[in-house]
């Protein structure tokens, strides 16, 4: 009697024991599954996008401060 597959990778053979299938679901499968975020997700790539644009127009500023001319009272 062969191993029947089940939907959590655990197959189910003769002697009753189970047995966990680690072989690799197709490349494929896991790209779509990635890109398949939820509004939850989104709102954090929005919020990482950001801030990490923020972070780097301060760091321009910073930057260019360095070359200021600064006048003297």
């Amino acid at each position: 009697m062969g191993p029947f597959p089940s939907r959590l990778g655990l197959h189910i053979q003769g002697s009753g024991y189970f047995v966990l299938d680690y072989t690799q679901p197709p490349r494929r499968e896991t790209t779509r599954f990635m890109l398949a975020f939820g509004k939850l997700e989104w709102s954090f790539v929005a919020v990482l996008v950001i801030l990490v644009g923020a972070a780097g127009l301060f760091a321009v500023f910073l930057f260019l401060q360095l070359f200021r001319g600064h006048s003297r009272r």
